[in-house]
């Protein structure tokens, strides 16, 4: 039972990278001063920000780059109008205006690493991504077997897992 569980928890930190919506976490959060801000330590991907008036757009920073050149560098308000975030930059994101001393309280809506699964208690992720973990622990005892065909197997289970 503890391997299984070793699996069922790798199986869950895969499952949440490649389906973003299995953990969606909402945190509400105070920016810091300026335009780099930094995401919650359990999220993998950011989805959305909101403030008080409304949704935050997504912006493209190359295009704001060219468009205004020092906009992170100018602290001008304590609302947000856009955000930027590229995984590339993982666990940064950029806000636009950048942020003055008294910096905006904004939602965050994230994709999110579950809890660590443990015997007798729940899974953190939707109900609907049951059969997908285990289809990975399948895999994985499939890949631990001697077994002749159990590499073809295994395969087919992760195949499944990923599709």
């Amino acid at each position: 039972n503890d391997e299984k569980l070793i699996w069922l928890n790798e199986g869950l930190r895969e499952l949440a990278v490649k389906r973003p919506d299995a953990k969606i976490k909402r945190a509400q959060v105070t920016l810091v001063t300026g335009a780099k801000q930094t995401l919650p330590a359990d999220a993998i991907l950011l989805l959305e920000v909101r403030s008080a008036k409304g949704p935050v757009l997504f912006c493209d920073r190359g295009a704001l780059d060219l468009f205004a050149p020092t906009w992170q560098y100018r602290p001008t308000g304590s609302e947000v109008k856009n955000f930027m975030f590229s995984s590339a930059e993982y666990p940064t994101f950029w806000v636009y205006p950048a942020q003055n001393a008294t910096p905006a309280t904004v939602e965050l809506v994230y994709s999110a690493y579950p809890e660590t699964a443990l015997i007798n208690s729940n899974v953190d992720v939707q109900d609907k991504y049951a059969a997908k973990l285990v289809d990975y622990i399948l895999y994985r005892a499939l890949s631990k077997d001697a077994e002749v065909g159990s590499a073809e197997r295994a395969v087919a289970y992760y195949q499944s897992f990923n599709a």
